[in-house]
């Protein structure tokens, strides 16, 4: 059994064995077992009924099992099970699969099981049946061992496989008599068609309707980062309700908020579009396929109902979420001293989230391309003393004892001192840094030295140019010929000859089409017209030509699927073997969002230790990326002298600087031009004339073909 193609287009080392993968199973069985046994839950996995045992199985194939209520390994990539999850999931991603090799080259294990559960799930008959599932499970352990050569080892060895193979079948389905079906591979020796896409292209403007074919859908949040300066920057003025050493828990509370929204979006798309429909997540933006035209209407209810406290799709934040609004009804006199009646407190949440969702959250694009020309506008509730950064009071700790120092006025009025979506904040920044700070270390947390002594605000380079990156080896299109030792008949010499005219047809259009067809931004519709101006009659008829051209698109649209996926595991993985579970160089996380990141060190003192932190880091990256892609990251270093808020803020500006100059350094370098968006190039000299260096000590960490770069505040700065 050989290992995938990578998704990158590099053929290099090949994929590593499970043994390679430093996991804390000794098979990816036992990774399987660990995962559906502990599934969090009213009930074990194995006592669900069979769809929900299929869909546990297919979701943790894809890497995105539930590890805790409400979060999944990209909500949660600090979590010991979120790490395995992703390593199990991005070993399958590294197995090829035989059968698939002719029209479906690009596929690898992962993508080929998940893509064959969205095709047998969106059938007219969507009902998974025991011999769908039997097929796929039978493909998935007989790959697993075929890649593994678990015939070539030892006794010992085997004995394990098998015991943990056991396992894995006893945490899905159990092995009371009658689950032992699903045991044997008897009738699961049929091989589980390949499943192909009509990938129709992203939805913008004026779709149009074509059976059999998925469309794209992407819903992205728009100007984030103003967004979070908005509502918790850490250049708020002096006048505000918080005290300048608590301010940053409005920070950490609005990532929280968009965090949440993801979960909650990627727990609605894996339960009602599959986890094979997922082709982007990741960098602020969610892709996925469906046969509908439109998702419009289902995303914007999704965003809208958020904050429901539903438990088949539980926020990640639910509890935080409930106790702080009640506790603000209770503070602002919105719920009288004696409570609510029954059946009011749902009310009440509810008109209160309803409020957060319209008047407060960030702006989205769905299915349509981001307007740069647009000016971000938020609200802000005119009587809210954080919203309009000013303070009547005292300033305090929290928002609950900045309102107890205002008097109680008539019964019937209600205190607005601060709004619901400020109290909410403050107390998600609260809950998120306990969360974060519950997990699993390989450091020893002295109590009596808790001190923050550096931020480090990081962020990724270029990462969007890079998923830009061209597909290649895309193989041309072939219709399999009928062999020579067929008989010499009519019949089959006009078979004969119409495979070669339909080979000539390929041939044409692959050579003056091929950039078209593969560019998944493009509508099937434009690809249509392109193909049929060449010729008098239209393709439709000719099944056998469309095809082959669908199986050419297909490839651009698992090599993208894969990448995104590859892209996620291999960051998380490497910040864990780098830094976090790394004693030597142990960063906490205050922001986990992807490839931006706010981090902080409690362990040392120097800021030499930090940046050799951030190298190994970087080492690390470099080694799990093989320099496949040109993989590097800005960061910014503040000593915590003030405040966490403007210490934050210091290690923003310092990590905006080294971005500045990683730009300066790449654009005239044609092997790393694309790395910079067209439009932005113009003003990095600018930009970079304007920086002011003698504030900063600047490093460059040299562990891959493009180095990182960090910006450390002096001293005196």
């Amino acid at each position: 059994m050989s290992s995938s193609r990578n998704p990158w287009g590099l053929e290099g080392k090949k994929e590593r064995k499970w043994s390679d993968y430093n996991s804390e199973f000794d098979t990816p069985f036992g990774g399987f077992a660990h995962i559906l046994m502990n599934w969090p839950g009213d009930l074990p996995t194995a006592e669900m009924d069979f769809d929900k045992r299929h869909n546990r199985l297919i979701e943790t194939i894809a890497g995105y099992p539930r590890i805790a209520v409400g979060k999944r390994p990209l909500d949660f990539p600090m979590h010991y099970l979120s790490l395995e999850a992703l390593k199990l999931s991005l070993y399958l991603d590294g197995i090829g699969i035989e059968g698939s090799k002719e029209g479906y080259e690009w596929h690898s294990l992962r993508t080929f099981l998940i893509d064959y559960d969205l095709k047998i799930t969106t059938r007219l008959e969507p009902k998974v049946t025991d011999a769908d599932h039997t097929m796929l499970l039978k493909t998935l352990i007989d790959n697993v061992k075929g890649f593994e050569e678990y015939e070539e080892l030892n006794p010992e060895q085997r004995k394990t496989y098998d015991l943990e193979e056991s396992n894995f079948l006893r945490g899905l389905h159990s092995s009371a008599h009658d689950r032992t079906r699903y045991w044997k591979n008897d009738n699961a020796t049929k091989e589980i068609p390949t499943a192909g896409f009509k990938f129709y292209g992203k939805v913008s403007g004026e779709a149009v309707e074509r059976d059999g074919f998925f469309y794209e859908h992407s819903v992205k949040f728009l100007k984030i980062q103003k967004w979070i300066k908005f509502y918790a920057g850490s250049d708020l003025g002096d006048s505000t309700p918080l005290k300048l050493d608590i301010r940053h828990n409005l920070r950490i509370g609005a990532s929280a908020i968009l965090e949440g929204l993801f979960a909650k979006i990627r727990s609605k798309v894996l339960e009602e579009k599959r986890p094979g429909s997922i082709t982007i997540d990741g960098g602020g933006r969610l892709c996925f396929i469906s046969k509908n035209i439109s998702e419009k209407i289902w995303i914007e209810e999704i965003i809208s109902e958020s904050f429901a406290l539903e438990p088949r799709h539980p926020q990640p934040f639910a509890q935080i979420l409930r106790k702080s609004i009640m506790e603000w009804g209770v503070e602002t006199k919105r719920i009288p001293g004696e409570g609510l009646k029954q059946g009011e407190t749902k009310a009440f949440l509810d008109e209160q989230f309803s409020q957060i969702t319209e008047k407060y959250f960030p702006q989205m694009a769905i299915n349509t391309p981001p307007d740069d020309s647009l000016e971000f506008e938020g609200f802000k509730h005119e009587q809210c003393h954080i919203c309009t950064q000013s303070a009547d009071g005292q300033t305090e700790s929290t928002p609950k004892r900045y309102l107890s120092q205002f008097a109680d006025e008539e019964s019937s009025c209600s205190k607005n001192q601060v709004c619901a979506f400020h109290y909410l904040l403050f107390a998600l920044g609260e809950g998120v840094k306990i969360r974060q700070a519950s997990q699993r270390m390989k450091v020893v947390v002295n109590p009596k030295d808790q001190k923050i002594h550096h931020v480090i605000c990081l962020d990724g380079n270029g990462i969007g140019q890079i998923f830009n990156k061209k597909w290649e080896e895309i193989e041309n299109p072939k219709i399999a010929l009928i062999t020579e030792k067929a008989p010499n008949i009519p019949s089959v010499n006009q078979a004969r000859e119409k495979i070669q005219r339909d080979q000539e047809i390929l041939d044409q259009l692959w050579s003056i089409q091929k950039e078209k067809i593969t560019d998944l931004k493009t509508p099937w519709t434009e690809i249509e017209q392109a193909l049929e101006q060449r010729y008098d009659d239209s393709l439709q008829n000719n099944t056998e030509v469309l095809e082959e051209i669908y199986k050419r698109r297909n490839q651009a649209y698992l090599q993208r699927k894969r990448r995104s996926f590859c892209f996620n595991a291999k960051w998380w993985i490497a910040f864990n073997d780098g830094i976090y579970s790394n004693p030597e160089n142990h960063l906490e996380p205050f922001v986990a969002a992807g490839d931006d990141l706010i981090l902080i060190n409690r362990a040392q003192t120097e800021v030499q230790g930090t940046i050799n932190a951030l190298r190994d880091f970087a080492r690390h990256l470099s080694e799990e990326f093989n320099d496949e892609i040109p993989i590097s990251f800005g960061a910014g270093v503040a000593a915590n002298t003030t405040t966490i808020a403007q210490t934050i803020k210091l290690a923003l500006e310092a990590e905006e600087s080294a971005k500045v100059r990683w730009k300066k350094f790449i654009q005239d370098v044609p092997e790393t031009e694309h790395l910079i968006k067209e439009k932005a190039r113009i003003g990095v000299q600018k930009r970079a004339g304007r920086l002011d260096l003698s504030k900063v000590e600047e490093t460059l960490l040299h562990e891959s073909k493009i180095q990182s770069i960090v910006h450390v505040w002096k001293p005196e700065s």
